[in-house]
């Protein structure tokens, strides 16, 4: 084989290889939980949360489980932001604790870019969440806890997946799964069960195919990303945008569309 050939097909693996290191630039590193003084105490009560995190992590053969930093005020958290760098602010809260909720508006208004959920308590909070949605405009999404860990892996992987979407399918033609649903409690739990058997899938695939430890790390950002739309309209801006690399669409029937709820939306998708 000629030496220019030789040379040409080192380079294409070079570059196949090197690919992976510049997939999923963003990662949560540093997690910001504000809490009430009595939410953060039943977390300490179950075990602290750092720990729960690094058990999802760890079972799932992920690296690099962030690190969970707890304030218990507005006040506290800003202080923290101003000393810290974190990739994610967690606002945890039950929707009668509108004190505690205000607190992602006071964070947003010091720090406009960096990711804020809300994370309501349980399903019982869910009931007023249509009467105040303009305390969540600071938030970027809603989610809601039952007691299981596994919805803060979602969450971390929710805000990775949207930061780094657009660098992976450039760069590395990564596919995305477009999910559209519009319940919090629904999409809240579609997450954790799709995040967990998208992430045991890939690597599964992974184990059959590479020996090299590091090689399997790396090739674990190459993973399919999940997309969430919550409403017609967004739905369809993922799409055009991301078309070419759509993987699939998974659909809920009835959900919003031109400010509407529409039954037959997800037909009309």
């Amino acid at each position: 084989m000629p030496r220019e050939e030789l040379l040409n097909i080192f380079k294409k693996y070079k570059y196949d290889n090197e690919i992976f290191h510049d997939l999923m630039n963003y990662k949560v590193r540093e997690l910001l939980l504000v809490a009430t003084v009595y939410d953060a105490f039943s977390l300490e009560q179950d075990g602290l949360l750092s720990e729960k995190i690094f058990g999802e992590y760890y079972n799932l053969n992920l690296t690099n489980a962030p690190r969970v930093t707890s304030v218990t005020s507005a006040t506290e958290a800003i202080d923290m932001l101003n000393k810290k760098k974190f990739d994610l602010v967690v606002v945890l809260s039950r929707l009668s604790k509108t004190e505690t909720i205000k607190a992602g508006a006071q964070i947003r208004g010091i720090l406009p870019n960096i990711p804020i959920l809300l994370l309501l308590n349980d399903n019982t909070d869910l009931v007023g969440l249509d009467h105040a949605q303009d305390i969540f405009k600071a938030y970027d999404n809603v989610f809601v806890w039952n007691g299981a860990s596994e919805i803060f892996l979602a969450m971390i992987k929710y805000v990775e997946d949207n930061i780094n979407a657009v660098n992976d399918t450039q760069i590395g033609q990564v596919r995305i799964i477009l999910l559209i649903e519009d319940s919090t409690r629904y999409y809240s739990r579609y997450l954790s069960h799709l995040y967990r058997e998208l992430i045991k899938q890939t690597s599964r695939l992974i184990e059959e195919e590479l020996q090299d430890e590091s090689k399997k790390v790396l090739r674990m950002r190459c993973r399919p990303k999940i997309l969430l739309a919550t409403n017609y309209e967004k739905a369809m801006e993922i799409y055009e945008k991301f078309k070419e690399y759509i993987l699939c669409v998974i659909s809920d029937m009835k959900y919003p569309k031109d400010g509407v709820l529409d039954e037959m939306a997800g037909g009309k998708l």
